[in-house]
């Protein structure tokens, strides 16, 4: 039996350990194990967009610690086994980027992934600069295909295991995987303890995938477990204490409302998400009642005006205090009189904005979820993996939205909001050989993977390098 497993988007802690530690339960089933690397010099990935050889170098010296770790004989292949010449391909919108394909891989979509995920630039100019690196994206996506190819058509892969799979260079291997019917592995840490999610086949963020492994692990539990662990996860969620992530609320204000706010009014609360985190994913995630958040926002914005009933609060996610500032903005000029926007690094306390609110509308984000738990009515107008569960209002229409916000609704039961719950804390499995520590510091074989001193100098020499290019990237 034989295993292909890619090392991705720049060998980060943890996704370096956790590729390592699935690896090596393969080879212990008797799998023989090929790994693949990037290492053209002219190759970029979500974390080395700007294609810097220190970066590059950093990546190559992590798998080289790594694999010393790994107690079993593997093979050791790289992308620059074919001849490939980078081409420069043209476009002009966020639209004809994701048209982008090469045979069966959606490159476009990839490298949009890659390229929103590490400058958190959702609204782009495609100015040449931009567009070179978008290009250099896409011809890495491209490369390992053809790489992947080449090694497939000398070897017969039983398995093949991929992390994550979202993105410009490891995308188009799965692509592969999945025309030649390859079982493979998609896996990615969870932000839970020492599990890790995984899927069969497709993309960690698949929702259809999802939905089935949260069902599984839902039924799998007894109703006063899986009750207990909710209520457990929005208390702590509530109070900001860590649950899958770190608390966004922690500095916010207890019982703070914005200024002017009337508790004999009507408010509807929209809590919006981190754009950034949502866009190019997959066109399945572009599928509710708006595309993006930002029309959404628009459009209730144009709505707004016209309504007498009842006012509207945004509030901006926190994590987007750090997002693009054009898009913050480009948000910012939608406020009026009736329309309130609440700034992500505002003290206003984002639950007692639930609780007060008449309704709450979101994209996507769990405050939805949880607005449902805490007994309000709850509409999603975006997309999540909550989708199916029936624990939000999901209006078709635009028609279907006026009715539902100028009805006297009740909540849907709380009930309803376990099972994303169980999706984010239960469906994740532990991995042997793989462990996050109290500190969140990985291991792979009870072994951290530490860079000598001189190679932690030079990484955060390439960070703070990377983080001035970025600073640059957003003024072009």
């Amino acid at each position: 039996m034989k295993a292909f497993i890619y090392f991705s988007s720049g060998n980060r802690h943890p996704d370096l350990e956790v590729i390592l530690s699935y690896a090596q339960t393969l080879a212990d089933e008797g799998y023989e194990i090929t790994f693949m690397i990037a290492d053209d010099r002219r190759n970029t990935c979500l974390y080395n967009i700007f294609g810097s050889k220190l970066l590059q170098r950093l990546s190559q010296k992590r798998i080289e610690l790594g694999l010393k770790l790994f107690q079993s004989p593997y093979r050791l292949v790289s992308n620059t086994q074919v001849e490939y010449t980078y081409k420069d391909y043209e476009f002009n919108s966020v639209e004809e980027l994701k048209a982008l394909k090469y045979k069966e891989a959606d490159v476009g979509y990839a490298a949009l992934s890659s390229y929103i995920s590490a400058t958190r630039q959702v609204l782009i100019d495609f100015n040449p600069t931009i567009k070179k690196i978008l290009n250099r994206l896409l011809n890495t996506g491209i490369q390992n295909y053809l790489a992947f190819e080449q090694i497939c058509q000398k070897d017969k892969f039983d398995r093949a295991i991929i992390y994550n799979g979202r993105f410009n260079d490891s995308r188009p291997i799965l692509r592969l995987c999945q025309t030649y019917k390859i079982d493979t592995d998609v896996i990615d840490y969870s932000c839970v303890n020492s599990c890790v999610f995984q899927v069969k086949n497709v993309l960690i963020q698949d929702i259809k995938s999802n939905i089935e492994a949260t069902n599984e692990a839902y039924k799998a539990m007894h109703p006063d477990q899986v009750q207990q662990i909710a209520s457990d996860f929005f208390y702590k969620r509530r109070h900001g204490i860590a649950t899958n992530e770190a608390s966004y609320t922690l500095k916010q204000k207890h019982q703070s409302l914005p200024e002017g706010w009337d508790s004999h009014t009507k408010n509807i609360v929209i809590f919006s998400s981190s754009e950034d985190e949502l866009c190019a994913i997959a066109p399945e995630w572009e599928k509710g009642l708006f595309s993006s958040q930002i029309k959404g926002l628009v459009y209730l914005s144009e709505k707004a005006k016209q309504e007498t009933k009842f006012k509207f609060y945004v509030r901006i996610h926190p994590n987007m205090s750090t997002g693009q500032k054009a898009y913050l903005e480009a948000v910012y000029k939608l406020e009026h009189s009736n329309f309130i926007i609440i700034k992500p690094d505002s003290a206003v306390s984002s639950y007692t904005l639930m609780d007060q609110a008449w309704q709450v509308i979101s994209f996507g984000s769990t405050m939805g979820i949880e607005a449902t738990f805490w007994g309000k009515t709850s509409i999603l107008i975006g997309m999540g993996l909550h989708v199916h569960f029936d624990c939000c209002y999901i209006p078709k229409t635009y028609d279907e939205l006026h009715t539902l916000m100028h009805s006297d609704l009740q909540p849907k039961p709380k009930v309803n909001a376990y099972k994303i719950v169980i999706r984010l804390l239960k469906v994740p499995q532990p991995l042997k050989y793989f462990h996050m520590n109290t500190k969140r510091k990985a291991s792979f074989n009870d072994k951290r993977i530490k860079l000598p001193l001189g190679w932690k100098i030079m990484q955060e020499c390439a960070r703070g390098i990377k983080k001035n290019k970025l600073k640059l990237l957003t003024l072009s």
